[in-house]
């Protein structure tokens, strides 16, 4: 991948942060480092894989 000048740019993949309680308690502890949502600001996030978990509940659910 280049930039807009021709050079080169770094094409490191990066995995998906891992979230656990020790990331929540971190972010809890530090909230001036996770603002921009009340949600991440106050601890109130999805672990991994519990959204994942969530979705496919809801959208396994049958329509009326």
């Amino acid at each position: 991948m280049k930039n807009e000048k021709g050079k080169q740019v770094s094409e490191k993949s990066y995995s998906m942060p891992v979230i656990n309680d020790s990331t929540i308690k971190g972010i809890l502890n530090h909230p001036k480092f996770f603002r921009g949502h009340v949600r991440t600001a106050i601890g109130n996030i999805y672990k991994s894989g519990e959204f994942e978990k969530r979705s496919d509940r809801v959208l396994g659910m049958k329509l009326p």
